[in-house]
């Protein structure tokens, strides 16, 4: 008797059917530590720490574009000890629901003041904001400044940074992110980023606790986290020409956090990121400039993403929120510096 062989169509469907039962596990490993809030439309996913009685203002971390809440763990811990503090994930990042509203700053923004009155969390703030958020967290400060307390800026863009960079993409670049962004998203759909993903890496996240890792881990498999960091990228020119529109914030307290590599000799990589840093450093001395109450920290040593997964550090970031919070409390300045731009070095 002649072997029954399966037809084509059929193959193709368990190959596909096994594929997905293999993502199963990655997207159930990361259970959500908070809870997901509805905003209008979708629900952002907000966890909060630390002891409402510990005093006010509350610390908002808000993160750069495509990094999952959890990868804040060392500043939520570290600022937990002072005063109540709160992660959350932009809309289709880490655990949020998918928007189909825009990704610029003004509704990254508006959506924000929404979960923070929607969540029952009490002003006045401190915006803790990563990379694009800087964008965001100005925004945030220009349209509900009597919400803010202050803003600390770590590594922040800047509106003008892709003229300084001369990094604005050609017609031809922007499809070919569109096409890696698609694929990306295909890889995490069908689980295949378990087996080979092109962008995460545990040794980005070794200093981090163990149950962290996996949270971020197991998000970095969600296709959608892919979509929406490539909408907030496409929106950037949107979201700068809304933060200059946002202009100076007056009294309000800044802290400009700048992560420094260091050059080595016969490094030409580590030579030309040197480089990059020096323009990099140049653009967050401007934005000193927002406020009459500036302060500028630079962490010798440190990259854009390290300075808040390597302990060390995160550290100086949370020293730095830290001061800003007591002062907040005092009616004060760290160090006394109240009417002057400062700069300190962390090495």
């Amino acid at each position: 008797m002649a072997a029954i062989r399966p037809k084509g169509n059929a193959v193709r469907s368990a190959a596909i059917l096994f594929i997905g039962l293999l993502s199963l596990p990655a997207c159930s490993s990361a259970p959500a530590p908070g809870r997901l809030v509805d905003v209008g439309g979708h629900k952002l996913h907000i966890a909060c720490s630390g002891s409402r009685q510990a005093g006010r203002p509350t610390v908002v971390i808000d993160s750069g574009a495509g990094v999952t809440s959890p990868a804040y763990h060392w500043l939520q811990e570290g600022v937990s000890d002072t005063t109540r503090i709160c992660s959350y994930d932009r809309a289709g990042i880490g655990w949020s629901e998918t928007s189909d509203q825009s990704h610029d700053a003004v509704s990254a923004a508006d959506q924000l003041h929404m979960l923070l009155e929607r969540s029952g969390e009490h002003g006045p703030y401190i915006i803790a904001a990563h990379s694009i958020a800087g964008l965001y967290a100005h925004v945030f400060a220009a349209r509900h400044p009597d919400s803010i307390a202050g803003l600390v800026l770590i590594d922040p863009s800047h509106p003008k940074q892709q003229a300084a960079f001369n990094t604005r993409l050609s017609p031809d670049q922007e499809d070919r992110a569109d096409r890696m962004t698609r694929y990306l998203g295909f890889l995490a759909g069908t689980g295949l980023t378990r087996f080979y993903h092109p962008l995460f890496n545990m040794k980005m996240v070794a200093s981090l606790p163990t149950d962290v890792k996996r949270q971020i881990e197991g998000l970095s498999h969600r296709a959608d986290s892919y979509r929406s960091t490539y909408q907030e990228a496409r929106a950037f020119d949107q979201s700068a020409r809304e933060a200059i529109a946002a202009g100076p914030l007056g009294s309000i307290p800044l802290m400009v956090i700048s992560a420094q590599s260091i050059a080595t000799d016969g490094d030409p990589m580590s030579q030309q990121m040197a480089k990059f840093d020096a323009i990099k450093i140049g653009l967050h001395t401007d934005l000193l400039n927002l406020s009459t109450q500036s302060k500028h920290i630079v962490v010798a040593g440190a990259g854009h993403i390290t300075l808040v997964l390597e302990k060390s550090h995160a550290a100086k970031v949370v020293a730095a929120i830290e001061s800003l919070v007591l002062a907040s409390r005092s009616g004060g300045w760290p160090d006394d510096r109240a009417t002057t731009s400062g700069r300190d070095r962390a090495g």
